[in-house]
């Protein structure tokens, strides 16, 4: 029976960092709200589509591409949201013609 004690404990460190890990990744942005923020600011830009660049921990990154009005080139925004003071806020913003 000793031998379990060592294993249980593994389980169980596992176990919490499993649930801290899905516990900060509950407020997550999605890729709605990064569409919903890119239109606040540019309410007469049409967005073709948003995805995910990168998904980690405390950082998530979209591209979101989109059309401005007369304008038939296709353009790129790239956004990162970073998580701080329990709140995720845009941290950066660049656009590719």
């Amino acid at each position: 029976m000793k031998t379990l004690k060592p294993v249980l404990w593994i389980l169980i460190a596992v176990g919490f960092l499993v649930s801290f890990v899905l516990w900060l990744r509950r407020g997550l942005p999605s890729e709605a709200q990064a569409r919903r923020d890119f239109l606040a600011e540019h309410p007469t830009f049409d967005v073709n589509r948003v995805s995910v660049d990168e998904e980690e921990v405390v950082a998530m990154s979209y591209r979101i591409f989109y059309h401005v009005s007369g304008d038939p080139t296709l353009h790129e925004e790239f956004r990162q949201y970073l998580h701080a003071d329990g709140k995720w806020r845009i941290s950066h913003k660049l656009q590719k013609p």
